[in-house]
């Protein structure tokens, strides 16, 4: 065949091609606008694309005497299913379709006369445009029809091209999926053609050949998802609505929002909701009267001083220092502190490991008492504070022995405390010895700030 042959058939089948894709595509956006105008009055799907593949058993048939073998094959291509509402959807594809044939009986070749694609596989572009009929959420039917386009033809040897077969075959498809709303969906078809493929012009004595194959395989959504029905369009879907014919809120589970006393404030705004009254009283009347006998903007109701001014964070009682807590539990009510101890500032500048002792003695260093200064100014501001001092030593040594020392160190920080003037009344003592390391006794300086002298401010 010349060149200008070639370019003359591809140009034909480009423009075949291009014709049936603006088909579908216009066939698609018309159902894709009916699908999206309708309302959601019941559960549906969105528009869905995705892959689909699959082997095929492939046996042309013949309305002359020939006869071909039944040969398997594959096919592989995409999809985009749009609802239609009422249980149906359409759903054009577009796949590769590889198919091979062998006549195993009837008109015999010779040298002459070859039989129409004798031992060839056929390459089609094929598009699919189907009507999907659902049956609940397990199976689906399919019905509608196919347009095959050719690629490529390769027999043995090289005897029949692409142009011995005919550039456009129509074909009937019928099927069943399972579980069509899954991501992954199981399908079967039976494909049957009305288009006679040979266009040998009486070459072969094989006539009427049109295109059979059963086909099976699996389709996998990329994107699309279930919409549950909301009738009134309110948000709310309808198994979650109790009123899913009137637009409501998520509130009242769908409901519109209630008048209860029916005098035209709705129950959100409404401050006596079971008493009507007119909207410049807030729905209620006559108005509602709220004492404040103290002017501190805490209602005398829920306001657990009346007579003395304070603040709504404490219950309408005084809190002098702002930390929350009223000045009659506040321990430290003219200074602003935090809850242990209750009301009172931390004890900041204070580190526990600094409080020294001789090696192996409760015997306080010079650095261990000027660290212990610092617990005496604090409770000497803050005479309402107690103190609990609780020893630490390393994992060095015996147990015992260890609970022992971090007791006499404990005492011995107690009592320098008492010494400088403090009531031994607000001192106490406890001796946890290695039990509670604060950081690890592997290192030199890990053991170093496991010996310390915690104190709790109460």
């Amino acid at each position: 065949m010349a060149s200008t042959d070639l370019i003359r058939v591809a140009s034909m089948r480009c423009s075949s091609l291009r014709h049936a894709f603006f088909t579908g595509a216009a066939i698609t956006l018309l159902a894709l606008s009916s699908a999206q105008s309708q309302r959601p009055t019941r559960d549906h799907y969105t528009p869905s694309i995705g892959l689909l593949g699959g082997a095929t058993l492939d046996a042309l048939q013949s309305d002359g005497v020939a006869t071909y073998e039944q040969k398997p094959g594959f096919s592989a291509g995409a999809f985009l299913n749009v609802p239609l509402g009422f249980g149906l959807s359409l759903e054009p594809q577009l796949h590769y379709w590889s198919m091979r044939s062998l006549v195993t009986g009837g008109v015999p070749a010779n040298a002459r006369t070859r039989n129409f694609l004798d031992d060839a596989t056929v390459g089609f572009v094929s598009a699919p445009l189907l009507l999907k009929v659902h049956l609940g959420r397990f199976a689906a039917l399919a019905v509608g029809g196919q347009l095959d386009y050719p690629l490529r033809v390769a027999d043995v040897p090289n005897y029949w091209t692409t142009d011995s077969v005919a550039t456009a075959n129509i074909s009937a498809v019928g099927g069943v999926e399972l579980f069509p709303h899954s991501r992954v969906v199981l399908y079967g078809r039976y494909t049957m053609g009305v288009t006679d493929l040979n266009k040998t012009n009486g070459i072969t004595p094989v006539s009427g050949v049109r295109l059979q194959s059963i086909q099976a395989g699996i389709k996998i959504r990329v994107l699309g998802r279930r919409v549950p029905a909301d009738r009134d369009g309110d948000g709310l879907p309808d198994k979650n609505d109790k009123c899913p014919t009137a637009v409501g809120v998520s509130k009242y589970q769908g409901c519109p929002i209630p008048d209860t006393d029916k005098d035209g404030v709705l129950d959100d705004v409404d401050n006596c909701p079971q008493e009507p009254g007119p909207s410049t009283n807030g729905g209620c009347t006559p108005p509602p009267v709220v004492l404040d006998g103290d002017n501190d903007g805490v209602p005398d109701a829920t306001d657990k001083c009346p007579l003395v001014a304070g603040a709504s964070a404490t219950g309408g009682c005084p809190d002098s220092d702002g930390d929350g807590y009223e000045d009659a539990v506040d321990k430290c009510p003219k200074a602003a502190g935090v809850a242990v101890p209750r009301g009172c500032p931390r004890l900041t500048a204070f580190r526990p490991s600094d409080v020294t002792f001789d090696v192996g003695t409760a015997r306080l260093t010079p650095a261990g008492r000027a660290e212990l200064d610092k617990v005496t100014a604090y409770l000497v501001m803050f005479p309402s504070v107690s103190a609990e001092f609780v020893g630490h030593t390393d994992n060095i040594g015996p147990i015992d022995a260890n609970i022992g020392l971090s007791v006499r160190r404990a005492e011995a920080a107690r009592d320098f405390i008492g010494l400088q003037g403090i009531a031994l009344e607000r001192l106490t003592i406890r001796g946890e010895g290695g039990r509670r390391p604060a950081t690890s006794n592997s290192t030199r300086e890990g053991r170093l700030l496991n010996r310390r002298i915690e104190v709790i401010l109460r």
